[in-house]
């Protein structure tokens, strides 16, 4: 039998039980996200809320970038045309 049967007519059976409705994220523009991470390594990431993600594409590239520019002043000619030549292509 249905549990409704059993009751007194016209009342009903609630549940008391917690929802289990979880609110869905919103969902992010990926053309947003593409030309943050094209300004800013990363950006793109905390844009559509992964933080970790973008601090860790962020590091990376500090350090690709601190071991260019060591490199490059480094390695150069002895005149400093390699550092020109550097700070212009960041610039």
């Amino acid at each position: 039998m249905d549990d409704r049967s059993s009751l007194s007519p016209g009342l009903t059976q609630v549940s008391t039980a917690p929802s289990t409705f979880a609110p869905q994220p919103v969902p992010k523009n990926p053309g947003i996200a593409f030309l943050l991470s094209l300004i800013f390594p990363g950006a793109g990431q905390f844009y559509c809320g992964k933080l970790s993600r973008g601090l860790w594409i962020l590091a990376i590239f500090f350090l690709g970038l601190e071991a260019t520019i060591y490199l490059a002043t480094h390695l150069g000619d002895p005149d400093g045309k390699s550092i020109r030549l550097l700070w212009g292509a960041l610039c």
